[in-house]
């Protein structure tokens, strides 16, 4: 080694030599090795030297193989990766099973929720339909009303607490329809306000509190009925559950007015 590498100290030649021979060769050995033969050049030849004569060696060295051994050692990889693929099958097979349920118990649920959509919307439709429909039979029954000759007017005045109070009934007996058409109401104080009562079955029936105004042409229907007694009260502010016909302010019969008008004919 000495007379092939001339530029190594002997301290330099043995530690390659250990590196280089050391069976158990570490990182640091090979670190030591790479770093002698880059620190010398000339080393190259002999290191690739000293390695093809190990392969030589240990080739010369080497026990065949037992072909029963080396084909049980294939055969049980080969096996090994059969049982492998199949686990990971198996594994991709509930992961797909468990997506599918997820997916489907989402679409389970979106389909609930449209279909609560749904009936909200149709429940909307049906009652706006109603609501239309309510609106275009009243209009019909108000042009009945205005327009037929069997309609009977008549001007319906206040007495001594709403003098001013006037209002118009029109009843068709004919069509068993009757209307209300307030032209005046009197101001109130604050605290009350007028309150339009009709008789069905036998007992008065709130058709709401009288407000100002608004529009001079504004139709109330009334229950018609040809023996119906209809009242205005004066109630206090907001209305009550009960009329108050001490505080009466006007008296509709159906009965008198339907008789006053076969009179006059």
């Amino acid at each position: 080694m000495s007379a092939l590498d001339p530029k190594l100290d002997k301290t330099q030649q043995d530690e390659f030599h250990k590196a280089l021979f050391d069976c158990n060769r570490d990182e640091l050995n090979s670190s030591k090795i790479d770093e002698l033969v880059s620190s010398h050049p000339e080393l190259q030849k002999n290191y690739d030297d000293y390695q093809e004569a190990l392969k030589l060696l240990v080739s010369s060295k080497a026990i065949p193989c037992d072909p029963r051994l080396l084909e049980g050692t294939l055969s049980a990889i080969k096996s090994k990766q059969a049982f492998n693929f199949e686990k990971f099958m198996q594994y991709a097979a509930a992961s797909i099973s468990v997506f599918l349920g997820v997916l489907c118990f989402r679409l389970y649920q979106n389909n609930l929720e449209l279909k609560a959509e749904q009936a909200l919307v149709q429940s909307q439709i049906v009652n706006l339909e109603e609501d239309v429909n309510v609106q275009l039979e009243d209009l019909r029954n108000e042009y009945i009303v205005l327009n037929s000759p069997y309609t009977i007017k008549k001007m319906i005045t206040g007495n001594s607490r709403a003098k001013q109070f006037k209002a118009v009934a029109y009843i068709n007996p004919i069509k068993k329809l009757s209307y209300i058409n307030v032209q005046n109401l009197p101001q109130l104080t604050a605290d009350k306000c007028y309150q339009i009562w009709t008789e069905v079955n036998g007992g008065l029936v709130s058709l709401g509190v009288l407000k100002n105004l608004e529009d001079p042409k504004k139709m109330l229907r009334m229950p018609y009925a040809e023996n119906a007694l209809s009242f205005i009260t004066i109630e206090d502010e907001g209305g009550n559950f009960t009329p108050n016909l001490i505080d009466q302010v006007a008296k509709i019969s159906y009965q008198n007015i339907i008789a006053s008008d076969k009179v006059s004919l």
